[in-house]
């Protein structure tokens, strides 16, 4: 596992066999980024994350609508 300011980056296994902690650690960082074998194959937001990802995209297509329009 390695921890930097906004994301953490762990092992499907390791991941699986501590998943509470990983969830918890969601409260300190933004994001949990899932390897295996090394390379990344997922990543998870905390809900807070997620929120303003799903808040800016909206703005993002209201944006492009309104340009078409």
């Amino acid at each position: 596992m390695i921890q930097t300011q906004d994301a953490v980056i762990a092992g499907l296994s390791e991941v699986r066999n501590h998943l509470p902690s990983f969830i918890d650690k969601l409260g300190t960082v933004s994001k949990l980024i899932l390897t295996n074998r090394g390379q990344p194959v997922a990543m998870v937001f905390s809900y807070e994350f997620g929120q303003t990802i799903e808040k800016i995209a909206e703005e993002i297509e209201n944006e492009h609508l309104l340009k078409i329009a």
